[in-house]
């Protein structure tokens, strides 16, 4: 028996919701509009109250856990 047949062989839904919005954040990142700046401000702001110097959003959240979700 074939095990890969079984299913409907749907893509995940978690996987391509987050995938769009890693595109919606690198767009408004690209053109430099307000929603960047803020989005910017806010990555900075995170980055300070985690208090790492490596980049917060390359570390697994669980070490973090002092930091707000």
């Amino acid at each position: 028996m074939d095990l890969k047949n079984w299913g409907l062989n749907l893509p995940n839904l978690n996987v391509i919701q987050g995938i769009d919005k890693v595109k919606l954040l690198l767009g408004h990142l690209r053109i430099q509009d307000r929603t960047a700046k803020l989005l910017h401000i806010d990555i900075t702001n995170l980055q300070l109250i985690a208090g790492t110097k490596t980049f917060v959003l390359n570390e697994d959240f669980n070490d973090f856990q002092w930091v707000e979700t």
